[in-house]
């Protein structure tokens, strides 16, 4: 059983003075006098990359914000009781949380860096709370309250885990508590070093795995086999998240999975599955391998198309980046030469013996200069608007080229689905006339043979089926209601996409346009300020040589 800190004296709070004063290294070298001195007056907080508050009777952990430099805390031997405010130092690697109240691991979600953490002496009963620590290479919570070995399973996903103590837990009682810890804590890759390098500060041999191994075969076999499906169903999570992502990015998403859909959201449904109840591999899959034949190079077709996108745009972004700093460049140079002439101006002023009447001049010059300069300055301006509307008109019409060749590609592509869903609702359609014909025929041989209709063999035919196929009218009715549906669907989704398309085209020249009145108004409104500004130093220079 571990023990518990125990208050002694009236716990302390982390504020600024505790946070210099504990300033230390990052690294595991003692720290000079010198460089301790430095840390605690000279460095700033968020430059601080370790901090040492061990023994400093810290009840709870808080006022650590601003200090997200830090890649090593030591809160040892305290009197801490609830792991709390740290998910924004997502800088620290080295974390020790030993001899404290700890009862629970949480807190530590966004600690992604961490490779070392040390819970040891506190009164946890239960490993968890550290499913993002995927880093994590030793992990000491020693002398806890851990009592089932089950805990133990827990820790096989963290595959760098080298070092590991757990001594001084109920579970050490356990016969098979070594063993089952190195056991479980091994993987394939075992022989060439896929386990547990430290165990309770001994080392792990490999001829140790090999007999833990061989004692819990049965159960790691097991194990191994779960892993293994469970991590082939996370790939094929991972690979459908990942697709409906790009099909997203294309515009076209939802597209993979359109067949089934309009399958399964069919309100004649059932009535149709009645229809196909018997085992028809060549009505049920043609359908489906024309669409997977027709989707899936269209598909292929988005990414050139979006990749033309995204240069187009990048190409012009860049080109109107470069005429914009040609621009500024140019307005720089005559503001700068104005103001060499301001200069001049005011340094030929302060000579005493200058005539009044020679100020009056140079004043009504420079006034006229900044006149000059603000003509200047506006008629740059003008000519960089004009510019960046034809880049514009320009990039719209290049642009608007793509996102033609998509829509007829579009288009293209829903004609076809169109006509294999035609084909299908043909082939069901003469496949119902055949199974009407087939069950009248065996409903009117019947009735010449006196038989009760509930003694007629409808061989292959469900009694449903055939109950559904003796209304001629309903399976008709069904099936044409079935193609309207289907179709409906179809241009609801060719809707859907070419207006998401045309709409993202739409808002992206808005913004542009947008952006480019906002950067003229801004040049507009800066010419002003600069011209007013000028102004006021020509009135201080005249009021400064007045008579």
């Amino acid at each position: 059983m571990a023990s518990r800190a125990v208050r002694v004296a009236e716990p302390m709070v982390i504020n600024e003075e505790m946070v210099r004063s504990c300033a230390s290294s990052a690294d595991y070298l003692p720290t000079s006098t010198e460089r301790k001195e430095e840390l605690k007056t000279q460095t700033e907080l968020h430059k601080l990359e370790a901090l040492a508050c061990s023994f400093k009777n810290i009840l709870q952990i808080q006022s650590l914000d601003g200090l997200d430099g830090l890649v090593k805390l030591q809160l040892d031997n305290n009197i801490i009781e609830k792991i709390e405010n740290l998910n924004h130092l997502t800088n620290l690697t080295w974390l020790d949380l030993s001899f404290n109240n700890i009862t629970k691991i949480e807190g530590l979600e966004k600690l992604v860096r961490l490779t070392d953490l040390s819970l040891f002496n506190n009164s946890i009963s239960k490993l968890e709370g550290l499913d993002s620590l995927s880093s994590l290479n030793m992990l000491s919570v020693g002398k806890n309250n851990v009592s089932s070995l089950e805990d133990v399973m827990y820790l096989r996903k963290f595959r760098m885990l080298k070092m590991l103590t757990l001594s001084g837990n109920p579970i050490e009682n356990d016969a098979d508590y070594r063993n089952f810890v190195i056991a479980n804590l091994s993987y394939f890759d075992w022989k060439s070093g896929g386990h547990l390098s430290y165990l309770d500060y001994r080392l792990v041999e490999t001829s140790e795995v090999a007999a833990a191994r061989e004692q819990f075969q049965d159960q790691l076999l097991e194990l191994n086999d779960q892993e293994k499906s469970e991590a082939e169903a996370r790939e094929k999570e991972a690979e459908r998240v990942r697709k409906c992502e790009m099909l997203k990015s294309y515009g076209i998403e939802g597209i993979d999975n359109l067949l089934a859909d309009m399958i399964n959201s069919n309100p004649e449904d059932e009535k149709v599955s009645l229809l196909l109840a018997r085992d028809r591999p060549d009505v049920h899959e043609e359908i489906k391998i024309e669409f997977r034949n027709s989707i899936e190079p269209f598909i292929e077709t988005k990414a050139p198309l979006v990749k033309r996108k995204a240069d187009e745009t990048e190409r012009f972004r860049k080109v109107v980046e470069q005429k914009k700093s040609e621009s500024v460049q140019q307005s720089i140079v005559l503001v700068n030469l104005f103001k060499k002439r301001l200069k001049r101006v005011a340094a030929k002023l302060d000579d005493e013996e200058t005539p009044s009447m020679i100020v009056g001049k140079e004043v009504e010059e420079l006034r006229n200069s900044n006149r000059t300069l603000g003509n200047e300055l506006s008629e740059l301006q003008l000519r960089q608007k004009d510019m960046e509307d034809n880049m514009i008109n320009e990039f719209e019409a290049r642009y608007g080229e793509i996102i033609r060749i998509i829509s007829d590609s579009n288009s293209g592509f829903f004609t076809t689905l169109r006509e294999i869903l035609s084909n299908f609702i043909k082939k069901v359609m003469e496949m119902a006339m055949e199974e009407i014909e087939r069950v009248n025929t065996l409903v009117e041989n019947a009735k010449a043979r006196d038989k009760a209709q509930f003694d007629i063999d409808f061989g292959d035919i469900s009694d449903d089926s055939a109950s559904f196929l003796r209304e001629k009218e309903m399976v008709l009715s069904s099936i044409s209601a079935s193609q309207d549906y289907f179709f409906e669907r179809l241009d609801s989704k060719e809707d859907q996409i070419q207006t998401a398309e045309r709409s993202a085209f739409a808002t992206l020249m808005h913004q542009l346009r947008l952006t480019c009145q906002e950067e003229d108004r801004r040049r507009t409104t800066e010419i002003v300020q600069a011209q007013e500004e000028f102004e006021e130093k020509i009135q201080q220079l005249e009021h400064t040589h007045a008579d």
